[in-house]
């Protein structure tokens, strides 16, 4: 399994939007994937094609119907965030049943994060072309260090803005070839929440999901590909 995190110093840039398109892109070239909400805010369902009065707990036996459908499976601990421990064990129970798991961490949850770089293929530091986000660039670096399986997404870049194109350019001239993608700005990621379908399914020729599907395939260079699973016991 290769385990994706998807972070930032700072909320509101758009992780959980990535993390669920991300998952619903990878699960399209024919992957499975696991979408693991350690937020606790129960809201990267909503991303994945699950409605908000569905309950998605754990690795409950209900969660593979909800894979069927969207072509992932979501895993969740409901409002309560689960911490570092449990977020551990969590990742441990879905390991031998997806080749991705893709882990949307909330941002000031350093614990849960520290706790799950070890067993991770590939970190995602999720900024926004906006100057509230890159006042957190420094700490993002701090965060990061020499840590080459940490990369960075500068999200909600419009090139009609000027300064979202000064902050994109501001990111790339601080990390590099770190910066594994910048996702336009795109007025059908808002669009797609409010009718509640994922984006992928909602706007597939939109601007967002043509970045997010190239994100996907850097993802697939980046992270190490799982090696073929064991066939899982039978304990019926």
């Amino acid at each position: 399994m290769s385990l994706i995190l998807v972070q930032s110093p700072k909320g509101g840039v758009g992780v959980t939007m990535c993390a669920g398109s991300l998952a619903m892109i990878i699960a399209k070239s024919g992957a499975t994937v696991t979408a693991l909400d350690l937020t606790g805010q129960d809201s990267l369902k909503l991303w994945v094609g699950v409605r908000p009065e569905q309950v998605v707990y754990g690795a409950a036996p209900h969660a593979k119907d909800i894979m069927l459908q969207s072509g992932v499976r979501p895993v969740s601990v409901g409002r309560a965030r689960p911490g570092a421990m449990q977020s551990l064990a969590l990742v441990d129970a879905v390991a031998i049943a997806t080749d991705y798991a893709i882990a949307d961490i909330a941002s000031d949850d350093e614990d849960t994060l520290n706790a799950l770089m070890p067993r991770s293929s590939l970190c995602l530091t999720v900024l926004s072309a906006q100057a509230g986000s890159l006042a957190l660039l420094p700490r993002a670096l701090e965060r990061a260090g020499e840590d080459g399986k940490v990369v960075f997404v500068v999200n909600n870049v419009d090139a009609r803005r000027r300064v979202a194109a000064d902050a994109a350019r501001m990111v790339a001239a601080s990390v590099g070839d770190r910066v594994t993608a910048l996702i336009r700005h795109d007025q059908a990621v808002e669009e797609a929440l409010a009718s509640l379908e994922p984006l992928p399914l909602f706007a597939p020729l939109s601007a967002a999901v043509a970045d997010l599907t190239a994100l996907s395939g850097c993802i697939a260079k980046l992270a190490r590909r799982p090696a073929a699973r064991a066939p899982a016991a039978d304990v019926g």
